[in-house]
This record gives C-alpha cells, structure tokens and sequence, in this order.
C-alpha cells in the first residue's frame, strides 16, 4: 500500500521538467531571428548540448521532447544519448497550434 498523507490522498513525488532552447546555430554570428526556418546547430552548438548532456547526466529523465526542427532534433538526440525516449512535435499538432496561434 504506497503511503499517504494525514488526510489519507496519496504521496506524490514532485516532478522536474527542464526547458532548453537549441544551442547556437548557423548565422548566430550575423544576428539573425530565424522563427520557424530549419537552420542547423553550429559545432559549438553541438558542443553546448554535449556539455549539457553531461551535467544531466545523473538526473532522473524520463522523457524529452523536441520541435520538429532539426536544430533542436539534433539537441534532444544529443542529451538523449541513445537511452532515453525521444518524442518530436510536429508544425501540424495541436500543440504548435496552440502556441503558435494562441488558441
């Protein structure tokens, strides 16, 4: 029987969820806002996912999820380091719509 609290509802064990955007990527030196366009992570993006895969190392993932766009693609796949589920999203799901368009 899992424990509980005084009023008898069951103990729930917090969650942590860590949020990071993709790393530097192609044209970061020229400054430019590329929105929704597909560019690609730098090599020192790359070694910015790297460094945070290996601080994350030791927490507990469960799952990450990503953007459909191959910068943050290649970042997930990175910290995911071939033993943690991986899950993409997509410009047609509902949560892009959500976002994107406020609704």
């Amino acid at each position: 029987m899992p424990s509980s609290t005084l009023a008898n509802e069951p103990v729930v064990k917090p969650t942590r969820l860590y949020l990071m955007r993709h790393g530097q990527v192609k044209g970061h030196d020229e400054k430019r806002l590329y929105g929704h366009n597909d560019v690609e992570l730098t090599e020192e993006g790359i070694d910015q996912f790297d460094r945070l895969g290996e601080r994350l190392k030791g927490e507990r993932i469960t799952a990450i999820y990503s953007s459909d766009l191959r910068r943050s693609q290649e970042g997930a796949k990175i910290i995911a380091r071939g033993d943690k589920p991986l899950y993409e999203d997509s410009k047609g799901s509902p949560m892009y719509h959500r976002i994107t368009k406020g609704y």
